[in-house]
């Protein structure tokens, strides 16, 4: 299906590319052999529709076709094989298999949790085309659910009969890692071409907002980017997962129910229902607790898996829990296990004892091994005692007891290791992850991905439109000194700072705006022309007035950048909300907004002080003038100016897909900012009782329609795909794809905007006559480019006006990829929040190293909930304490004997 696509496109490059080079071709031969040209070009219009066609097919191409079963069945097989490889890859990082897997056992759940034994059947046995598997093998009730290890593939294909399991259990009981094993387990019974099971983190779904078949094609596509590139970037779905789940190829694995919102459970419960038809197999894992809540409330209307049989997985026996202890320390006859002796002891005692309870749970049990037992190279005696879990007195009770493990887990993961040593200190590391854990329960609502493109929610959003119209503020103002230079250097008697001013002001505005709305277009305004007025002090600071004070005075960046900025807003949502498939999120929902109205208001009376040296009635006259066009443009555009998606997803390619509205808008707003501007420049004047007409000022309207309409519908023209097909998804090749992708959109869209800025600036130049040699009376530069060809000289003056477009390729870069907000977001966790800055290698050494991260795809996640829950609930230690001492307890010691 991939050599399909790619020939597909292939074929309608060549065919456009063929039909639009023999159409100029035509024109040219007509023109220079005296040719009728209307008939030549007459001729060819039929061919607009063959065109227009190739142009679809290239298009189209990359959202991939679905194909016919046979291709799904490769394809469905394609995914089975990665999906064992990350799983099986998974399984050994998590350390499963050291010294063995240990081993989980489960019963038939309560009834109440289920349908009836003889109402299952029944279901079974109606479904047409009948039933699934083959009614010898069938449990006789659910008592026969039993089992144990890797029986679970069994009991599901065989003695269930509607292949609907709901696995529950009490937390650390050990139910993904069960789920892991009947995934692997599965894979090896599925047919070629059958259904795939793969495993879903429920965490990451919102049942109020998203349809279930629409979130699990967006998993698979993020998780498994061989599927194919996304439709767009809010829906995050390739349309070969749509038809992989449509076609009932993927067999869910429904991990974690209980990590939904209470609120939310019963509503996923029936969209799961509703959406995975009688005779869709899946399994659904809970802890016990929150399914029964959802199942058999007490007064609310009950809601469960429909025609699911339900397990509950069993605490460990002692005698396994012991012997696991004692094998991980390196066998019942070494020195080490010896040093479990008292705790052997104590899960052998006849009566039931708080640490038999909390040892039997596979979580707790590998903690305390994680904990107490040393790796190869470490000496026991540098290590706590393990009689600590027997103190009665420090852990008075389980709950005391798991918190205690919990914390001194990360401490012990981060120890001193002979082959593997950590850049980080066990301080910087635990406090690093107490301040993930936060972020994830506070900032992101509970949410267990931790993805590297979210973290930028951290960073204050004025901080981010500040930093952003900084340094797209002085992009402007280099691109227009540049521009300045040559341009001195061309044209006879001209000054260095002659194109300076309002030019850098409203291209940085415009820009900014475009990448992070009108703060940031503020910020760019107030920013270059503040360079140019100190520039202009610095070299001439002498010089005669010059013609337009608002020119250089900085104060004046505030009205230019906000007035470019709030079109430049505009036209990225504009932009925004062509992408989302949500109809209701395209449709813009209208209301005066006060608070730009108000900024737009302050911007126009900012307007006073570089025309107060005309006066005080004539600065305030002008001033108000401008406030008013200004507040009024805020209140009616402010509220269509909000961004539909406050994090953007990691981007990989680049596609083109013409804008027509953002170049409609665009081209409109340039005759508008150009009435602006010549309504701030010129209403002194009218004020004294000068003549004005729209007539007399034609190049202004020209030049902006030219930098608002061609360069930003440009800019909005090109969008970025979030994958990129054939490359394993997972958290660095991602950032890196991103990165990539900010690499090459830059100079694209600079290049795009540079000639539309060059062309149109190089024509009115020459028609000018700025271009013209030096004649007798008028003074020489003395610059060697003077007497060039006038050539020569006019592509030495578009070269240097294209520059503006480096600001706008920079901006579209900023905006349409994840890894500026990163940026910043890493650089203010780090000088406020003391993370480590390569964030990036921190969170992989905690997936490879430490087993404190698992990897989902392209997130991490915390190994165990619970141990995301109690690092989000421990307070950092104050900031001169910290960095003094750092983290005061030990490994081994109990966290109620000194608290941070």
């Amino acid at each position: 299906m991939k050599n399909t696509d790619i020939g597909r496109r292939r074929d309608g490059w060549v065919y456009f590319s063929l039909a639009l080079v023999g159409t100029v071709g035509a024109v040219w031969v007509a023109c220079r052999f005296d040719l009728p040209v209307a008939s030549t070009v007459t001729a060819f219009l039929p061919s607009l529709a063959g065109m227009y066609l190739a142009w679809a097919t290239f298009r189209n191409a990359s959202h991939g076709p679905t194909g016919g079963p046979a291709e799904l069945g490769l394809l469905a097989d394609r995914l089975a094989a990665a999906a064992c490889e990350q799983w099986n890859a998974e399984i050994s990082l998590r350390g499963v298999n050291n010294p063995y897997p240990l081993p989980v056992a489960w019963g038939a759940a309560d009834p109440a949790l289920s349908e009836p034994w003889e109402l299952l059947c029944q279901i079974a046995l109606g479904w047409p085309g009948g039933p699934l598997s083959d009614m010898a093998g069938w449990a006789g009730s659910p008592a026969e659910l039993a089992g144990q290890d890797g029986e679970i593939a069994e009991v599901f294909v065989r003695r269930v009969p509607t292949r609907r399991l709901v696995v529950l259990g009490s937390p650390g009981s050990g139910k993904t890692v069960l789920l892991i094993r009947f995934l692997l387990g599965l894979m090896r019974e599925r047919a070629v071409g059958g259904p795939v099971p793969v495993l879903l983190p429920l965490a990451s779904w919102d049942p109020t907002a998203q349809p279930l078949d629409s979130w699990m094609a967006q998993r698979l596509t993020r998780d498994y980017p061989f599927l194919g590139r996304p439709r767009d970037a809010h829906d995050g779905a390739s349309e070969s997962a749509v038809a992989l789940v449509r076609a009932g190829l993927v067999l869910p694995l429904l991990d974690g129910f209980d990590e939904l919102p209470a609120t939310a459970r019963a509503l996923a419960l029936d969209l799961i229902n509703e959406t995975l038809a009688l005779g869709q197999a899946v399994v659904l894992s809970s802890r016990a607790d929150a399914y029964r809540e959802t199942a058999a409330p007490r007064t609310a209307l009950p809601a469960r898996l429909a025609a699911a049989a339900a397990v509950e997985l069993r605490p460990l026996n002692v005698s396994v829990a012991s012997d696991y202890l004692l094998r991980h320390a390196g066998g019942p006859g070494g020195g080490t296990a010896a040093r479990w002796q008292s705790v052997a002891a104590d899960l052998a005692a006849p009566s039931p004892t708080t640490l038999q309870d909390l040892l039997t749970n596979p979580l707790m049990l590998t903690l305390a091994a994680g904990v107490y037992n040393p790796r190869r190279g470490e000496h026991p005696a540098e290590l706590p005692d393990p009689a600590q879990l027997c103190d009665r007195i420090l852990l008075p009770d389980r709950r005391a007891a798991e918190r205690h493990l919990l914390g001194a887990y990360v401490p012990a993961a981060y120890r001193p290791h002979p082959l593997h040593p950590c850049r980080w200190s066990p301080q910087q590391a635990a406090h690093t992850l107490r301040f993930l854990a936060s972020h994830l329960q506070h900032r992101l609502r509970g949410s267990a991905d931790l993805a590297w493109w979210q973290l930028q929610s951290a960073l204050p959003r004025r901080l981010c439109s500040l930093l952003t119209g900084i340094v797209i503020g002085l992009s402007a103002w280099a691109a227009a000194f540049l521009a300045a230079f040559v341009a001195s250097s061309l044209t006879p008697g001209a000054n260095l700072w002659w194109v300076l001013g309002a030019e850098p002001a409203i291209v940085g505005g415009l820009s900014a705006g475009l990448a992070s709305g009108i703060a940031a277009g503020v910020t760019a305004g107030l920013t270059s022309t503040l360079l140019d007025g100190v520039a202009f002090w610095l070299v001439d600071p002498t010089s005669a007035e010059p013609r337009f004070p608002s020119d250089y005075v900085p104060i004046g960046g505030i009205a230019l950048g906000f007035a470019s900025g709030l079109i430049g807003s505009l036209i990225a949502t504009s932009s925004a909300r062509r992408d989302t498939t949500n109809a209701a999120a395209r449709r813009p929902s209208w209301s005066w907004h006060w608070k730009t109205c108000l900024t737009g208001l302050a911007a126009g009376l900012s307007l006073w002080f570089p025309f107060a040296w005309l006066g005080t009635i004539t600065a305030l006259a002008t001033a108000c003038v401008n406030a008013l066009v200004y507040a009024l443009a805020g209140g009616l555009l402010g509220s269509t100016t909000h961004r539909t998606s406050e994090n953007p997803a990691p981007a990989s390619a680049l596609r083109w897909s013409f804008d027509g509205r953002a170049l409609a808008l665009g081209l409109l707003a340039g005759p508008a900012v150009g009435l602006v501007l010549l309504l701030m420049d010129t209403m002194p004047a009218l004020l004294n009782g000068a003549r004005f007409s729209l007539a007399d000022h034609p190049g202004n309207y020209i030049h902006y329609t030219a930098l608002y309409g061609l360069g930003i519908g440009l800019a909005a023209s090109l969008h970025v795909r979030p994958a990129d097909e054939g490359t394993s998804q997972d958290p660095a090749t991602s950032l890196a794809q991103d990165h990539s992708t900010f690499r090459k959109l830059a100079p694209i869209t600079a290049v795009a905007a540079g000639l539309g800025f060059a062309g149109i600036y190089t024509v009115s130049a020459l028609g000018s006559g700025h271009l013209a040699p030096a004649a007798g009376g008028q003074p020489s530069t003395g610059h060697p480019m003077e007497h060039l060809p006038l050539a020569v000289r006019a592509l030495a003056y578009a070269l240097s006006l294209g520059a503006a477009g480096v600001t706008v390729g920079l901006a579209t870069a900023l905006s349409r990829t994840a890894w500026w907000p990163h940026t910043l977001a890493r650089a203010y966790l780090t000088l406020k929040h003391r993370l480590p800055y390569d964030l990036a290698a921190f969170l992989t050494d905690a997936h490879e190293r430490r087993l404190v991260l698992r990897q989902v795809g392209a997130v991490y996640q915390f190994r165990h909930q619970d141990l995301q829950h109690h690092l989000a609930a421990q307070p950092n230690p104050p900031r001169q304490a910290h960095c003094q001492t750092g983290e005061t307890r030990q490994p081994g010691e109990p966290p109620g004997a000194r608290r941070n």
